[in-house]
C-alpha cells in the first residue's frame, strides 16, 4: 500500500517551523550581544512608526497632491505623526498623565486610525533600480547606525538636558518648572518623543526613535529628488546624506538636531508641492512642519523664515503667507505658553530682560551666562563668507568644542560637488534650493557658526550635490568625470574613516558587540555613574544635591543640579546661614537628604566660577561636609548623608 503523499506546502511549512524553532533555541542559549534589547526596541519602533503614520495620514491624505507617490505619503504621514505625538505628549504633561499607560494609549489610538481609516488612492510607480554603489552605502550606513542605537546614552548635552529633563518628567508624571535648568525654557518637541520612548521601554528606544527620524530624512531626500530633480539623483542624494559622519553620529544618542533637520526638509518639500498644487491644506501642512522645526530648537526659525520668503514670492497678491505663518505659530504656541507660565517670557532666553521677572528671578542671570558662553563661537563678517565655505570643508573641526564637534564631520562631499552645477543644465527646482542654501548659510555665518547648527541644510546640499554628480558625466570630458569619481570616492572613504574613529573614541560599539555590559561600560565612561547608581539604590535618598556636575541623566531620584550658566543656590544658602548647622537645616528644608560631589568635574568646570563662595560661606560649607557621614566614595565622587 502506497504511503499518502504530503503536499509540498505542508512540507515547506514543517521545515520552516523546524528552522524557526532551532534558531530560537540556539539563541536562547548563545544569544547575540544585546539581541533581546535590539528585538524589544525594534518591535516598539515598528509600533510607534505605524501609529505615527496613522495620525499623520489624517493630514497627509488631504494635503498631498493627487499624484503623490506611496513613498511621499509614507514619509509625510510618519513625520507629521511624530509632530502630533509630540503635541499629545505635551498635553499629557499638563494633566499629569506622563505614564506608560498614556504612551501605550497613544500608540493604540494611532494604530486604530491606521487600520480603520480608509487609505487614499496613491500613485504607485515601478521601483527605481538603485545603483549598487548607492544601495551599498545607504545599507551600510543604516546598519552601523542602527547597531549604535544599542549603545547607552553618553553624549554630554543629552546627559545635561536632552534626556535628563525627560527622565525627571517620567519620575514626576507632569510638567516641572526645572527653574535651575535654563534649557527647560527651550522648545522640547523632540524631548517629548524622548519622554515617550522612556515611558514605553527606555533609552534604547529613544535612540531607535532618533534613528527612525534620520531614516525618514534620508527617504524624504530621495523622494524630493525623484519628484523635482530626477530618478537617478534620488539615491545619489540619499547616499551622500546617509554617509555623512555628522548625520550618522547625531542620528542616535539623544540629540535633537536630526529632528530639526527632518521637519525643516519636509516643510520645504511641502512648500514646493504647494507652488504647483496650490491647495491651502498643503500650505498649512508646510507651516505646521516648520512650526515643529522651531519646536525642536529655536534655530528652526531660520528655515521657517526662509520658507515664508518663498511662499510670499509665489503669492504676493494673496494672503497665502498668513496661512503658512499661522499654522507654524499654532504648532510652536505650546512652547511659548509654557515659557510664559513658568518664566514670564514666551521666547526666553531671548529678550531675557523683559517679561514677568518675579516668576523666576534666577533665569535672567542664567540667560546672561548662557549668551556669554557662546562667545567662544565667533560671528563672521560678510566679506569672510567665501573663506568660511572653504574652512567648513577643509578645517571643519575648528567649529565645535567638546561634543559640538559631532556636527563638524563630513561636509566636504556636499560642498565639493556644488561647483559642478555651473557646468550642467539645471532643473527649475535647483534655483530655489540654491536660494534656500544661500540664505541659510549667510544667516548662519553672520551669527555664531557652529557646524552642528548648519545640519538642517545638509539634505538640501545633498540634493544639489546629487544633481551635479548625476549630470556631470554627460557635460564634461571623460577624464574629468573619472577624476571626479576618484575624488568623491576618497571623500566618502574619509567619511567612514572619520565616523569609525569617532565611534571608537566614544566606544559606541562596546555594548552592542558584547565587549562590555551596559553598567560596566557606563561606569568607565561616566565618572558619576557609580555614585548615581548608589543613590538610586539608597532607600534613604529622597532628594540629592549634586555639586560640581551638571549632568542629570541616570539619576532615578529627584536631584538638584545647577548648570554652569546659573547662579548656584548652594552659594546663597551658605552665605545666608549663620553657621554650618543652620546650613544643614536649610538644606533639609529643601528636601535634600544626600549631597553628591564630583571632584574631577568640579575642577574641570572651575573656570566658569560655579561656586563663588565668600571666605565665610566656604568655611560654613566645608565645616558642614566635615560633620556629615560619608556613605559612598570612588575615584571621582563622594556621597554624604544629611
Amino acid at each position: 500500500m502506497a504511503l499518502p503523499a504530503i503536499r509540498p506546502e505542508i512540507k515547506a511549512f514543517a521545515v520552516g517551523g523546524f528552522w524557526l524553532l532551532f534558531i530560537v533555541c540556539y539563541f536562547n542559549h548563545w544569544p547575540i550581544p544585546s539581541f533581546h534589547l535590539a528585538l524589544t526596541a525594534t518591535v516598539w519602533l515598528a509600533l510607534i512608526l505605524a501609529a505615527a503614520t496613522g495620525y499623520g495620514q489624517l493630514i497627509a491624505q488631504r494635503a498631498l497632491p493627487r499624484d503623490a507617490t506611496a513613498t511621499e505619503f509614507l514619509v509625510f504621514s510618519a513625520v507629521l505623526g511624530y509632530g502630533v505625538i509630540g503635541f499629545l505628549m505635551f498635553v499629557a504633561g499638563t494633566i499629569g498623565a506622563w505614564t506608560a499607560l498614556t504612551a501605550r494609549a497613544i500608540i493604540v489610538a494611532g494604530l486604530a486610525i491606521q487600520m480603520l481609516h480608509p487609505k487614499p488612492r496613491l500613485s504607485f510607480h515601478r521601483p527605481d533600480s538603485i545603483p549598487w554603489i548607492a544601495a551599498t552605502l545607504i545599507a551600510t550606513a543604516g546598519v552601523i547606525s542602527y547597531v549604535a542605537v544599542l549603545s547607552p546614552i553618553t553624549y554630554y548635552d543629552s546627559l545635561v538636558y536632552h534626556l535628563a529633563m525627560p527622565a525627571q518628567y517620567v519620575q514626576a508624571h507632569h510638567w516641572l518648572p526645572l527653574t535651575s535648568l535654563i534649557y527647560s525654557a527651550f522648545p522640547q518637541q523632540m524631548e517629548m518623543l524622548w519622554t515617550f520612548g522612556l515611558l514605553l521601554s527606555g533609552d534604547t528606544l529613544v535612540n531607535a526613535i532618533g534613528w527612525s527620524v534620520a531614516a525618514l530624512t534620508v527617504l524624504g531626500t530621495a523622494a524630493f529628488a525623484r519628484r523635482y530633480i530626477g530618478a537617478g539623483t534620488a539615491w545619489t542624494s540619499a547616499a551622500l546624506l546617509a554617509t555623512m559622519p555628522a548625520f550618522l553620529l547625531l542620528s542616535s544618542g539623544g540629540y535633537i538636531d536630526i529632528g530639526l533637520t527632518c521637519f525643516a526638509l519636509m516643510s520645504l518639500y511641502a512648500i514646493l508641492l504647494w507652488t504647483t498644487h496650490r491647495h491651502p491644506l498643503t500650505l498649512l501642512m508646510a507651516g505646521a512642519l516648520g512650526g515643529w522645526a522651531i519646536g525642536c530648537k529655536y534655530t528652526g526659525a531660520l528655515p521657517f523664515a526662509i520658507g515664508a520668503v518663498i511662499v510670499f514670492w509665489h503669492s504676493r497678491k494673496s494672503p497665502a503667507v498668513l496661512l503658512y505663518l499661522g499654522a507654524g505659530l499654532l504648532c510652536v504656541a505650546p512652547w511659548l505658553i509654557k515659557n510664559f507660565h513658568y518664566v514670564g517670557n514666551p521666547v526666553f532666553p531671548f529678550f531675557y530682560k523683559w517679561g514677568i521677572a518675579k516668576r523666576n528671578p534666577w533665569m535672567g542671570g542664567a540667560a546672561l551666562g548662557y549668551f556669554r558662553n557662546l562667545t567662544e563661537y565667533r560671528p563672521h563678517k560678510p566679506w569672510e563668507l567665501a573663506q568660511l565655505v572653504w574652512q567648513t570643508t577643509t578645517e571643519g573641526l575648528q567649529f565645535g568644542g567638546g561634543m559640538d564637534v559631532l556636527g563638524d564631520m563630513g561636509w566636504a562631499p556636499l560642498f565639493a560637488l556644488l561647483p559642478g552645477l555651473f557646468l550642467i543644465r539645471r532643473v527649475p527646482a535647483t534655483r530655489w534650493l540654491l536660494i534656500y542654501s544661500a540664505l541659510f548659510f549667510v544667516a548662519w555665518a553672520l551669527t555664531r557658526p557652529v557646524l552642528r547648527f548648519l545640519l538642517p541644510l545638509a539634505p538640501v546640499l545633498a540634493l544639489l550635490s546629487g544633481e551635479a554628480w548625476d549630470e556631470l558625466p554627460a557635460a564634461v570630458p571623460r577624464w574629468l568625470s573619472r577624476g571626479l569619481f576618484v575624488v568623491v570616492g576618497l571623500l566618502m572613504a574619509t567619511n567612514f574613516s572619520l565616523y569609525f574613529q569617532t565611534a571608537d573614541l566614544l566606544s559606541l560599539f562596546t555594548v552592542p558587540l558584547g565587549i562590555a555590559s551596559r553598567d560596566s561600560f557606563l561606569s568607565r565612561r561616566l565618572n558619576y555613574f557609580g555614585a548615581a547608581r548608589f543613590v538610586n539604590h539608597e532607600p534613604r535618598a529622597q532628594r540629592v544635591l549634586v555639586v560640581g556636575d551638571q549632568r542629570g541623566y541616570y539619576y532615578e531620584k529627584p536631584v538638584i543640579l545647577t548648570p554652569v550658566f546659573n547662579h548656584n543656590p548652594l552659594v546663597d544658602w551658605a552665605e545666608s546661614a549663620p553657621d554650618a548647622e543652620a546650613l544643614r537645616a536649610l538644606l533639609a528644608s529643601q528636601g535634600v537628604t544626600h549631597i553628591l560631589i564630583n571632584h574631577p568635574e568640579m575642577e574641570r568646570l572651575a573656570s566658569y566660577g560655579i561656586l563663588p563662595f565668600s571666605p565665610a560661606g566656604r568655611e560654613r560649607w566645608e565645616t558642614l561636609l566635615g560633620r556629615l557621614p560619608r556613605v559612598y566614595k570612588d575615584d571621582a565622587c563622594e556621597v554624604f548623608a544629611l
